[in-house]
């Protein structure tokens, strides 16, 4: 808790440069001292940047504010309030936006009660002013009276064409798979056929009848006849029409899924779909949640291939997740303090080339925002770091130059353990890691960042204490993938 008390705050996201907000700030002709807030952390430079400009502020973040008990209690407290909404059809249809806005104002709730307890003066004379999106929630800091600040319009997603690939999975002797969704992020066995083909995509609008007419004309025509499968989607791919039309459905698992996440958005999934993985960490959630989990001989058996010998740990692959308001739990602070860890390990690693890889979401309106990925260009740029980069370039590049990979929690990183990579989980997130799962298998963690500067050091030095104990992780988690897979 601060000794000042402040009687005007700002609350920002990324998409309010630091240069515009000084210009702000000094338009309103402030006299007393002014707190921002920001749901992002600012790098140092523009920290810098702000204080010799307005010399009477203090920057805070989300990450200062909230502690995890009670981000999770803004969680656990909407899948509450939504329980008994769930039953009416038309607000499920939406379930993941109402959740992920009601979690979103819970959080920002607990923000202004903790801001007036312990920043702002007690008389409650305060004023607000307030960006919108990105983790601030604008109906909210409205009704406090709070001034919202123009900033560019967050960018919507593109409509979906109108019309969509779909995939047939399998041979034309077996049951196969009827997608109906991408499956860009599906692992299939290397022996089982894909075939793709365009649909169109108005099906929630046609009769079952017809439906079903339009999907076996579509299969007919484009894959072969008298053909038998199983209609599925993936957890991304899913619409809340398709359980309406086809109640028999799978649900692929397609990315990695935290056993301890709070519940968040998992009741906008029917409990009368087979959720598929065979993946026994990702299918933990699912499970812990009363839904029913197989696995299919149709996609990648998942084992990790131990490593034949680590010696050069020559380039170093920060792996950022997005963040998103799916959870109160996940701040967008969380990635800026991963990106400042690989500049400081960058600098007492000389030798090592450290990449930085965005997310490829990152960007997104919901994630991020526009503006981010130019934020870091622009961070790597002024750490005038010689062997600091930010990648560009295709995931599949990354992944083959890559000796080491560091993120806080991302596919990427289970990938580099299956293939025989080492890997360090870095939650500098002050939270409980989303990954730990994989910490209780032994898989290498840190939580803060002298502890990641020596743990990749005595990697560089230990490369045979660093198989084993890789190896040794690795066969905990074969072998809980064994028991799954019975």
């Amino acid at each position: 808790m601060t000794a000042n008390r402040f009687t005007v705050c700002m609350l920002i996201n990324q998409t309010l440069p630091v240069s515009q907000l000084i210009s702000y700030a000094r338009a309103l002709n402030l006299s007393e001292a002014l707190l921002i807030v920001s749901s992002h952390e600012l790098f140092d430079f523009e920290k810098l940047s702000l204080q010799e400009a307005l010399p009477n502020c203090e920057v805070l973040s989300f990450l200062d504010i909230l502690d995890h008990q009670s981000q999770e209690w803004a969680d656990t407290q909407t899948a509450k309030t939504l329980r008994d909404l769930h039953k009416d059809v038309s607000f499920r249809d939406n379930y993941t936006q109402h959740q992920m806005t009601l979690s979103c104002r819970l959080k920002n709730d607990i923000l202004h009660k903790t801001l007036c307890k312990d920043w702002l003066i007690e008389t409650g004379d305060v004023v607000f002013y307030h960006c919108s999106g990105l983790g601030i929630h604008d109906v909210f800091w409205r009704s406090l009276g709070s001034n919202a600040i123009k900033t560019p319009p967050l960018q919507t997603p593109s409509a979906p064409a109108e019309t969509t690939q779909f995939h047939y999975v399998g041979n034309s002797d077996t049951i196969g798979w009827l997608f109906l969704s991408s499956v860009k992020r599906v692992r299939f066995a290397n022996e089982v056929p894909v075939r793709s083909f365009d649909m169109p995509t108005t099906f929630d609008t046609k009769c079952d009848a017809t439906l079903m007419e339009d999907i076996h004309s579509g299969v007919t025509r484009n894959v072969g006849k008298d053909l038998h499968w199983r209609t599925a989607t993936t957890i991304h791919g899913y619409r809340p029409w398709m359980i309406r039309k086809i109640p028999n459905l799978d649900i692929c698992i397609d990315g990695f899924h935290p056993p301890n996440y709070p519940r968040s958005y998992i009741d906008a999934y029917p409990r009368s779909a087979n959720i598929v993985t065979n993946d026994p960490v990702s299918a933990q959630w699912f499970q812990t949640h009363g839904f029913k989990v197989c696995s299919s001989a149709r996609l990648t058996i998942p084992t990790m291939n131990y490593p034949e010998e680590i010696n050069d740990l020559n380039t170093v692959v920060f792996a950022l997740n997005h963040a998103g308001d799916w959870s109160a739990l996940i701040n967008r602070g969380d990635t800026d303090r991963l990106v400042v860890s690989a500049y400081k390990l960058a600098k007492a690693c000389p030798e090592q080339t450290i990449i930085i890889r965005p997310h490829p979401t990152m960007a997104h309106c919901a994630h991020e925002g526009a503006g981010s990925l130019d934020r870091l260009k622009e961070f790597v740029r002024r750490t005038d770091c010689s062997n600091l980069f930010l990648s560009q370039e295709p995931l599949e590049y990354d992944f083959a130059r890559g000796d080491l990979f560091i993120s806080e929690y991302s596919q990427v990183l289970i990938d580099a353990w299956r293939t025989g990579k080492p890997g360090i989980i870095a939650n500098l997130t002050g939270r409980v890691s989303f990954m730990e799962a994989f910490t209780g298998m032994g898989f290498a963690t840190i939580k803060n960042l002298p502890a990641l500067i020596g743990t990749v050091q005595r990697m560089l030095i230990q490369p045979k204490r660093t198989k084993q104990k890789l190896i040794s992780a690795q066969q905990r988690y074969n072998t809980k993938l064994q028991e799954f897979l019975k």
